[in-house]
């Protein structure tokens, strides 16, 4: 169970699948920076309930990967 009084202050939106755009969670872990979001692409979100940061900037790298594949 999740103690949501150990949550940051604010307010998180919940990541579905499709925000995902089918990667892991784990792959998309921040790889740039120092890991404390000084990049600025760090996003905190909640995942299945559970609070998670993304790199925005490596899902876009990702995407573009992938679509440079299928071409």
């Amino acid at each position: 169970m999740i103690d949501h009084s150990k949550l940051p202050k604010g307010r998180f939106t919940e990541l579905t699948d499709e925000d995902l755009c089918g990667f892991a969670v784990k792959e998309l872990s921040c790889r740039g920076c120092s890991g404390y979001g000084n990049c600025g692409f760090k996003s905190y979100r909640l995942y299945k309930g559970a609070p998670v940061s993304i790199c925005v900037q490596r899902l876009e790298k990702l995407q573009s990967e992938r679509q440079a594949s299928q071409a």
